[in-house]
């Protein structure tokens, strides 16, 4: 039986592995989509412009 506190980690390695790039340790795109997503709900009330530059190798 895994305990309350094994769990949560289990559930933060397995978030890790599913927004990181294994090769470079780096966020994926996963990440910086769910990142952009909350962003703009953020901001959905302020009317003021903002850009999101985006460059993939």
């Amino acid at each position: 039986m895994q305990t309350s506190f094994g769990t949560g980690q289990a559930n933060r390695e397995s978030t890790d592995l599913a927004f990181t790039d294994p090769l470079t340790g780096l966020g994926n795109h996963r990440r910086f989509f769910d990142k952009v997503d909350r962003l703009i709900a953020d901001r959905a009330d302020d009317p003021a412009p903002f850009t999101v530059g985006i460059l993939d190798l």
